[in-house]
């Protein structure tokens, strides 16, 4: 059964650079979402997949980045449900 998750991740270092680290954890992952690019400082994830997945995908997100250090992760269930079509898209304002 797919759970859907709001993820947000507080930081510091070069935002942009862990993105595409970010995607490529969701794809090792299988988890389906996007990264939206919310401009005030959070990193923010809707992330959808089985609670294993899940679970793997934010052990991964924990280590950060090279230039980006994760100082705080909130994960907390998103009520909508998306059809993310398999995939897992970084999404720029």
């Amino acid at each position: 059964m797919k759970k859907y998750l709001k993820i947000v991740i507080t930081g510091q270092g070069k935002e942009h650079a862990f993105y595409e680290l970010i995607q490529k954890y969701a794809h090792s992952s299988l988890i389906e979402g996007a990264l939206l690019n919310e401009n005030d400082g959070n990193i923010v994830i809707h992330a959808c997949g089985t609670t294993e997945k899940l679970d793997a995908f934010i052990d991964k997100l924990y280590q950060g980045a090279p230039t980006y250090k994760v100082t705080d992760l909130i994960a907390e269930p998103l009520n909508t449900q998306k059809d993310y079509r398999n995939a897992f898209r970084i999404i720029e304002n």
